[in-house]
């Protein structure tokens, strides 16, 4: 059986999608709701903003670490606070 995704942590700032989806999406300074706009919510299981380095990468990667089946982390948008640089750089 295929778990929920599930937030470990205050989740008002996500949008959900089909919660057993493998993908989480990240909109970094993007706002949500434009991307939940444009992809269906059956494409993914969660979408949300990381709006900086050094302030929410670490809630991220334990919710993903959390959720294994999570396996794709699609990162768009806006990157003015260099989340998505240090996401990078994480892997």
């Amino acid at each position: 059986m295929q778990r929920e995704f599930k937030a470990l942590f205050d989740d008002s700032g996500l949008v959900y999608g089909d919660r057993k989806h493998s993908t989480v999406i990240i909109c970094l300074w993007s706002r949500k709701e434009e991307i939940a706009k444009r992809v269906s919510s059956s494409q993914y299981a969660a979408l949300g903003q990381l709006f900086n380095a050094e302030r929410g990468i670490d809630f991220l990667i334990r919710t993903l670490l959390a959720n294994p089946p999570i396996s794709n982390l699609v990162v768009t948008g806006a990157d003015l606070g260099n989340a998505g640089k240090a996401l990078k750089d994480v892997e």
